[in-house]
């Protein structure tokens, strides 16, 4: 069994670190990628539905998903005559990025060194980014869709775009009202975490191939099953073999105040996955409750190959305008001494501002490595089809963890880093 830690880490000491990165980082100083401020959900610039917790716009097909790729109550079916028809329809995307980070990578110690080796541990990192999303869709009739994307993304080494690869290419049919089938490619989300990590999607890699789907009530719930295929699966296995597939399955009901569900994921090559969740609503306040169990497939209760996580969560809205809280907390059971626990809180502020700007801010802490997130910033819109985003995010930890990341270069011994950024993104779309 693992050994209990004997005593919690010690507290970070943010705001003297903050104020130091701020006034000794000045010039360039290559110990920081633009991952840390974009193409990451901890990024910190603060994006509208994903920093703080709210579900994807559905309108956004960038990311494919429907109103029914999270659900949060069981599909009732769909009534077709609503439906209708609509010509072939065109529409795009173009997100565009830029930040700046800048900071320290120790903290002086009682030594007290010259102002030369403090200059030596400073770090300033500057870049950009861009995409464009092309996407086609036509439902020709009322029980029938087509959607598909073509997506390119600038290499900022080159300063030339990919060539366009296909982003989503899938068919939508519901038959007899009440069972929805999905055929293609594109992405899905399962699980409950909207700020760590979400140990009950198990469905985050059916993008990388083709994947069937169907939807089906269930009694008071609904039933998903989904195959899809993978080239890692089919490279081990050949084409067509039944073990190049995935196959995942989930059902969830909800009662009242009172959701549950339970979810499960086999395949060849890893454990068997399963998942259960309740969120029981308490006036103003949900509360979920989740936990994974992956089994080995030879010995599913061996002790020292049994792993699980857990997560707790909290969601608070309240006031008019509406203030939304979210709380999470996190266990992975497979982290040595028990010291896999991870917290993130965060706050979304009603739209105060003109032009519904939101002011938004999260914090994520992971206890195993004391490594962790600050993000504040601004979601909104600039001008009809143009909306755009402002962070500022703060990242602490040794290089190599978990929030903190990169790495140094350099012979100079570190202990900790403190990295400030500021970041920007604009998205225009027709």
């Amino acid at each position: 069994m693992r050994a209990i830690p004997a005593a919690v880490s010690a507290a970070v000491r943010l705001p003297a670190l903050v104020v130091a990165a701020v006034l000794l980082a000045a010039v360039p100083h290559r110990a920081f990628a633009l991952d840390d401020l974009f193409d990451d959900p901890d990024s910190g610039v603060v994006e509208e539905g994903e920093a703080i917790g709210d579900e994807t716009d559905p309108a956004d097909e960038e990311q494919d998903r429907d109103a029914d790729d999270r659900s949060t109550s069981p599909f009732q079916g769909v009534d077709i005559d609503a439906l209708t028809t609509s010509p072939v329809t065109f529409s795009g995307s173009v997100n565009t990025g830029a930040g700046i980070a800048f900071g320290l990578l120790d903290w002086p110690d009682t030594r007290s060194p010259d102002m030369g080796e403090l200059w030596d541990l400073r770090q300033l990192t500057a870049g950009y980014d861009m995409s464009a999303t092309m996407r086609v869709t036509a439902r020709p009739k009322p029980h029938l869709r087509f959607t598909g994307s073509l997506t390119t993304e600038l290499n900022e080494d080159t300063a030339r775009f990919t060539t366009p690869s296909i982003g989503s290419l899938f068919v939508d049919y519901t038959l007899r009202d009440s069972v929805f089938i999905r055929a293609g490619k594109y992405s899905m989300t399962w699980g409950q975490a909207r700020l760590l990590p979400n140990i009950g999607n198990l469905v985050d890699d059916v993008s990388d191939g083709a994947a069937m789907r169907a939807t089906v009530p269930a009694g008071p719930g609904t039933i998903t099953g989904i195959i899809w295929t993978r080239r890692e699966e089919i490279d081990r296995h050949g084409s067509g073999h039944p073990r190049s597939f995935t196959y995942a399955g989930q059902y969830e009901t909800t009662r009242g105040r009172v959701s549950t569900g339970i979810g499960a994921r086999a395949r060849s090559a890893d454990t068997l996955n399963t998942t259960a969740y309740v969120t029981l609503g308490l006036g103003t306040i949900d509360v979920t409750q989740e936990a994974i169990i992956r089994w080995d497939r030879e010995d599913p209760f061996d002790e020292d190959t049994l792993d699980f996580s857990t997560l707790t969560q909290m969601i608070w809205e309240f006031g008019s305008p509406v203030w939304r809280v979210i709380a999470e907390y996190g266990f992975d059971y497979a982290v040595d001494d028990w010291e896999g626990h991870r917290v993130g809180l965060g706050i979304r502020m009603p739209q105060y501002l003109p032009r519904s700007w939101r002011p938004q801010v999260t914090w994520r802490h992971a206890f195993q490595d004391d490594s962790g997130q600050i993000a504040a910033g601004f979601t909104g819109t600039l001008a009809p089809d143009i909306s755009g985003s402002i962070g500022i995010p703060v990242r602490y930890g040794k290089p190599g963890t978990i929030y903190r990341g990169g790495d140094f270069d350099s012979d100079i011994p570190t202990t900790s880093v403190i990295a400030v950024g500021i970041g920007a993104r604009l998205r225009f779309s027709f």
